[in-house]
């Protein structure tokens, strides 16, 4: 019989999705004698709960629930989500805390996957979390909480902006309706609630017994416009929702967790004292809610089991592993294993050592090895089985791997991690003919290092087990102005992940499994890119079920910038401009929705020599994109064309008037159109409104046409206006070409040196992460003179970036509208 194999997070993964979520259940107080605004304790004459179970611990572990693992919440939690946390036994789920040799630590990173500082937890505690979304209807939970100092025994429903909203694309507000037990006194339990990141709404009830001794059933009743608290089938305590006193209503997980807090938060749950084997126990979970949604993305999802090798495996093959840079990798070959050693690789470098399998692997579809770890630090290693037949276009065959009974990770080849001293023992089902296999040691790394380590490499072995499966042949040309094309790039015939075929008048790509930081693409590699040619059309139709994200670079040989080879200068979809990035590179095609197609212009700088049109095709958002995407899109009537006015020669430099004063064109798609603006065209005044923003997004506004009147100045002004109702935190930063550490840990390219005021008010400027800074009350306007600095390492201005309250680095929501005018550069320093 075949075991069921599912999918195993990534901790890296773990940490951006769910690290950053601030779940409250930790607004816990002391006990209110008067009732929050539409809180009703009388007179409650609701019907019993009702609901199926949803989860039965009295059989053993849920399938509609995962326990949370390699996280925590930050705030006033001390506790780090483990998964040994959770136990399932004695016709019970517990929950229990434990302390560890060493504190976890936790890197808290921003929106450019900055680290700027560091959560510490002295404690693992449990915590489970339904996979699904749910939203109004009856949950209800029998449990026993923990008699327990400095604890808190939960039963809540939550979600917050590390949730999208599949129909709408946005993130979801923080909602929350909880169930909470203080351990130092389990003869209550506090009900509360969250809508949109405010709370407050606190109430205490007093049980008659003691929680901790017995069974109960605790549970509420969600509804549009109220929410009323039950315990044992009895209506306790209602909210009565109205215009003023807003209900919660985003769908979101059920969650039960145990947790104990830091110093700040003994006031109000008592000292925690080392930790016994105390800890909630829970029966049942019951429910009549709908999933309103589940993440198909959703890393912890259950997969589709996926089949075990059942088959006899060959005789142990003799490697000759070789390092693919003499000297990097020092390899003794020993029979039928080889030891690797290494102490300067780099992260992002790819470099691997191969050893020859065309013999031992004809004929066959399965492989299996073992890694041991004889070095003092985890590697972590990509495993590729390779296809040669075009030596210039090695092709990795990987179609999935697993160790014991947790799936691989998978990017083109499989990944695997080996702690210290252990030994893993690999197997990885792939298609075609192979002829190479490679070991990717710490070089696939995203950052960190340089790496060192050792490991020996043994017991690689080949099996056969059903047919096997060849790859996709690569699509024929297609013809673009009457130029025949090649379709390359990251496609399935070449190892890739978008399956592209011909269709009439274009090209049909399919793929699943790509990440907003794989940055691969498809690519024409065409000579309809003549020199007399500046523009680029065709059109996009989305034949998926979700909204697409498209960039298009037009690659040339002359680089643009430092950065990239892209030559963009400028483009629309369906007549309107959309974001172009100079910096890096590309024309943004954002949120192209399910059946829709858009017609798309991209001007280019024939003078740059392109080359490539590249479509990178959602794999372009980078780490704060952590949706796994699958699509199915057509890219048609593809043209290229003159409109008379292609660059012979690079522009004069901009003529800036006499005073300084410019037009600047701030683009939305920037900021991931968290902010609505009343014009993308070049104009001296910008409005820019926004509604529930978050703290920590870090959205900042950018221009791309700042750079021909900043360089060669050292001054800009900007003129701020809150139009808005309350107080609004408003931070502008001066753009320059390259990042540099910082001495924190971090990196910045913002060049701002200092600010001051027009009405002498304090504005801070930060220059370590960058950015000038000033808050201004509702109605308040102030002009800002901010200094820059150009001949450091950072470089040359590129952007003025502004950021409106998401800078703030918390947990809270805003909303605002404000208005930037008055942009001048000049060579006068405001220091002066």
């Amino acid at each position: 019989m075949r075991k069921k194999l599912f999918k195993i997070v990534p901790a890296l993964v773990l940490a951006a999705t769910m690290a950053a979520s601030m779940l409250s259940a930790a607004a816990c107080v002391t006990k209110k004698d008067t009732l929050p605004p539409g809180g009703q304790i009388t007179g409650l004459t609701d019907k019993a709960l009702e609901g199926e179970f949803l989860a039965d611990f009295r059989e053993g572990e849920s399938t509609r629930f995962f326990e949370s693992d390699g996280w925590g919440n930050a705030s006033v939690f001390n506790t780090y989500w483990k998964a040994d946390r959770v136990a399932y036994a004695d016709e019970v789920m517990k929950l229990t805390i434990a302390q560890p040799d060493e504190p976890y630590v936790e890197e808290v990173r921003n929106d450019k996957n900055e680290v700027i500082g560091e959560n510490i937890y002295e404690y693992a505690g449990g915590e489970v979390r339904s996979y699904a979304h749910y939203g109004y209807g009856d949950y209800e939970v029998r449990m026993k909480p923990a008699k327990k100092d400095g604890t808190t025994s939960t039963f809540f429903v939550c979600t917050g902006n590390y949730d999208t909203n599949p129909e709408t694309g946005e993130p979801n507000p923080w909602d929350e309706i909880d169930i909470e037990f203080l351990g130092q006194d389990t003869t209550t339990v506090q009900f509360n609630y969250y809508i949109n990141g405010t709370g407050g709404h606190e109430y205490v009830y007093d049980l008659g017994f003691d929680a901790s001794e017995e069974f109960h059933n605790y549970g509420f009743r969600w509804e549009e416009d109220a929410i009323t608290w039950f315990v044992d089938g009895k209506p306790v305590f209602k909210i009565n929702g109205d215009e003023d006193i807003p209900i919660p209503s985003a769908a979101g997980r059920i969650l039960m967790n145990y947790w104990c807090g830091t110093e700040e938060a003994v006031g109000w749950m008592g000292e925690y004292s080392d930790p016994g084997e105390e800890g909630p126990v829970y029966e049942w979970v019951k429910t009549d809610a709908a999933v309103d949604w589940t993440d198909a993305n959703d890393p912890n999802l259950p997969k589709e089991p996926v089949d075990k090798y059942e088959g006899e495996w060959g005789e142990a093959v003799t490697p000759e592993f070789v390092s693919s840079t003499e000297g990097l990798y020092t390899v003794e070959n020993n029979g039928a294993s080889a030891d690797v050693s290494y102490t300067n690789v780099a992260a992002n470098s790819y470099q691997n050592v191969s050893t020859d399998i065309t013999e031992a692997a004809a004929d066959k579809n399965w492989i299996t090895l073992k890694i041991k770890n004889n070095g003092e630090t985890a590697p972590r290693i990509r495993i590729n089985i390779v296809n040669k037949d075009d030596p210039a276009k090695a092709v990795v065959l990987n179609d999935y791997g697993y160790c014991g009974d947790d799936e691989l990770e998978k990017v083109d080849g499989n990944f695997i991690e080996v702690p210290a001293g252990e030994t893993k023992e690999i197997v990885i089902k792939y298609k075609g003919t192979a002829h190479s296999l490679e070991l990717m040691i710490d070089s696939a790394n995203t950052s960190g290092g340089p790496y060192a380590g050792d490991i020996t490499v043994s017991d690689i072995k080949f099996g056969r087990e059903g047919e096997i499966e060849e790859l996709p042949q690569a699509p024929e040309d297609i013809t673009v102005n009457g130029e025949k094309v090649a379709i390359a790039g990251n496609i399935a015939s070449n190892g890739g992940k978008y399956n592209v075929t011909n269709i009439q008048n274009g090209i049909n790509v399919k793929y699943e499994g790509v990440t907003g930081t794989d940055y691969s693409n498809v690519e024409l590699k065409t000579e309809a890119i003549a020199p007399s040619n500046n523009t680029l059309t065709f059109k996009i139709t989305n034949n998926g079920e979700a909204a697409v994200n498209v960039r298009v670079n037009v690659q040339a040989t002359i680089a643009s910038s430092a950065n990239t080879n892209a030559c963009n200068i400028s483009a629309t979809m369906n007549g309107s401009g959309v974001y172009t990035d100079k910096d890096w590179g590309g024309s943004m095609f954002d949120a192209i929705q399910p059946g829709a197609t858009v017609e798309i212009a991209v001007k280019y700088d024939s003078s740059k020599q392109p080359t490539t049109v590249q479509f990178m095709i959602d794999s372009h958002k980078g780490e704060s994109d952590t949706v796994i995407h699958s699509g199915d899109i057509d890219i048609t009537d593809i043209a290229f064309s003159n409109d008379g006015s292609v660059p012979e020669q690079p522009d004069e430099p901009v003529v800036v008037p006499e005073d300084g004063s410019v037009n600047l064109t701030f683009f939305p798609e920037s900021a991931g159109n968290k902010y609505t603006v009343d014009t993308t065209a070049a104009t001296d005044s910008v409005t820019m409104s926004y509604t529930d923003i978050g703290g920590s997004d870090y959205a900042f506004l950018s221009t791309n046409d700042a750079a021909q009147y900043a360089n060669g100045k050292d001054t800009f002004t900007i003129t701020l206006k809150n139009n808005g109702e309350s107080a609004v935190s408003v931070r502008v930063d001066i753009a320059g070409t390259t990042e540099v550490d910082n001495g924190q840990g971090g990196k910045s390219k913002i060049l701002n040196t200092a600010a001051v005021a027009s009405d002498g008010r304090h504005v801070d400027t930060n220059l370590a992460w960058g950015g000038s800074t000033v808050v201004l009350e509702a109605g308040e306007e102030v002009t800002l003179v901010i200094s820059y600095d150009e001949s450091t390492p950072k470089g040359n201005a590129t952007a003025v970036l502004v950021s409106c309250d998401s800078h703030r680095g918390d947990a809270n929501k805003y909303s605002g509208n404000v208005t930037i005018s008055g942009f001048k550069f000049t060579s006068s320093s405001a220091a002066e």
